[in-house]
């Protein structure tokens, strides 16, 4: 079994590095690719949830997963959408129109830029008692998101996206946490599976659609690349391995641990561990990483966006960067008590990765 998850793992990463063109000539791959940036939505709903989300971080969030995986863009990092802004003197709601959008984009050398709304976002809970049965609870959710696509070359509203997604689940056993969202991180896996997720999920699955009908047609400028050209790798009869760096991962989840664990430390190491037992990775110790990023008067955590990724890993001469986030580690126990027997203990973990791999 643990050899199976291994390789599942060496070809999930195969595929990521197929699908960021590591292994395509860089013609073709400049031909296929729109460059494009997407802004964190506003949020216009009146807040009723009491937990720390950043709802427009992460529906906008969602998005960018979603405009990656379909292979067609080269999504902009918002690090470097972020350090534009403030030279431009301008906070992350700044572009509110596609004027400034048009100005902004051609300062990222992108093509389309992306900003909207979260205009609707609700989940109603009904309790309905059965006579002798017990009860059951019906939760009805709904995601509203209003989003416009901005030509930056013409500075013209390309389309003007109103998407909504909706989801009913029946719960037939209920507990007192059974609608609790506290500790959900949005675009999580567990988020995923509760009604709200999925009616969110399906709202930006449909903008995703609707970019990429707008944008089939779209000719793409040539831009001027701000980092290093793609790296490519010659097939010869003993394979170059490819040099990779690793980050610490973020954890972005509220502990609920007492003991002195590092969970980034830890993820990224068994991640290390992974590539550098595949035979095909170079991967860079961490000791070299940490004395780089005191050069460059960086923290560890210094490295959350592809541009700084790119311009350290040029120093440590890598071809591949990869940081990423924790975005769940949990364990839920329930003991269950059998008459005369004892008892026993179902224990469930999950755990949920973002992970970004940037070709330097």
């Amino acid at each position: 079994m643990l050899i199976q998850k291994k390789s599942l793992m060496l070809v999930g990463l195969f595929l990521i590095l197929l699908a960021s063109g590591l292994f395509i000539s860089q013609g073709d791959a400049a031909a296929q690719k729109i460059r494009i940036a997407v802004m964190p939505f506003e949020v216009t709903v009146r807040p009723w949830w009491t937990w720390d989300w950043d709802v427009g971080e992460g529906v906008s969030g969602m998005l960018v997963t979603e405009l990656v995986n379909s292979g067609r863009f080269d999504v902009v990092e918002r690090e470097e959408l972020d350090q534009i802004l403030q030279e431009q003197n301008l906070v992350k709601e700044g572009i509110t129109d596609p004027a400034t959008a048009a100005r902004i984009g051609r300062l990222l050398g992108v093509q389309l830029f992306v900003f909207g709304k979260v205009t609707e976002l609700s989940w109603t809970p009904k309790t309905i008692g059965l006579p002798k049965i017990g009860s059951y609870a019906e939760l009805r959710a709904r995601c509203g998101l209003d989003v416009r696509l901005v030509n930056v070359e013409t500075g013209v509203i390309m389309v003007a996206l109103q998407k909504t997604g909706a989801e009913s689940k029946i719960y037939f056993r209920l507990s007192r946490n059974w609608g609790d969202l506290s500790g959900f991180s949005i675009g999580g896996s567990r988020f995923d599976a509760h009604a709200l997720g999925k009616a969110t999920r399906e709202a930006v699955e449909k903008v995703a659609e609707g970019i990429l009908d707008k944008s089939a047609g779209l000719t793409v400028t040539p831009v001027t690349p701000t980092v290093t050209p793609q790296v490519t790798v010659t097939p010869t009869v003993t394979p170059t391995r490819i040099r990779i760096a690793v980050m610490p991962f973020e954890v972005i989840v509220r502990p609920w641990w007492t003991w002195d664990w590092d969970v980034g430390e830890g993820v990224s190491g068994m991640l290390v561990t992974e590539l550098v037992n595949s035979g095909r990775f170079d991967v860079i110790e961490r000791e070299e990483l940490d004395q780089i990023l005191q050069e460059q008067n960086l923290a560890k955590e210094g490295i959350t966006d592809a541009a700084t990724a790119a311009r350290i890993g040029r120093l440590l001469g890598v071809q591949l960067f990869v940081f990423g986030k924790v975005t769940e580690f949990s364990w839920t126990p329930k003991t269950i008590g059998v008459p005369k027997i004892g008892s026993y203990a179902e224990l469930r973990a999950r755990c949920g990765l973002d992970v970004r791999l940037v070709n330097v």
